[in-house]
């Protein structure tokens, strides 16, 4: 599969992050995988890594700022019910 098909979108019942390939009109997914748990991951330790001293970074889309990403590390006994709020704000 080229590259050029991969996408990302989150799914409009779940709200699921998927990842995967769509066809040449780039109608339909052709392969998807619900990669929800990895992408927020990721999205953390780029916040951390980009924000290091706040782990605030602004968002940007279509070039325009869009929101502000804040993400805080917890202590590791911390109830993870509780923790680690994810706050976009705009």
């Amino acid at each position: 599969m080229s590259l050029d098909r991969l996408r990302i979108a989150i799914g409009p019942l779940t709200g699921s992050i998927f990842a995967g390939y769509v066809n040449k009109n780039g109608t339909r997914w052709t392969q998807k995988r619900d990669m929800t748990h990895e992408m927020l991951g990721a999205v953390v330790e780029h916040a951390l890594h980009r924000g290091a001293e706040s782990g605030r970074i602004e968002v940007s889309k279509d070039g325009k700022p869009f929101a502000t990403l804040l993400v805080q590390r917890v202590a590791p006994d911390t109830d993870m019910e509780r923790a680690g709020q994810l706050t976009l704000t705009e």
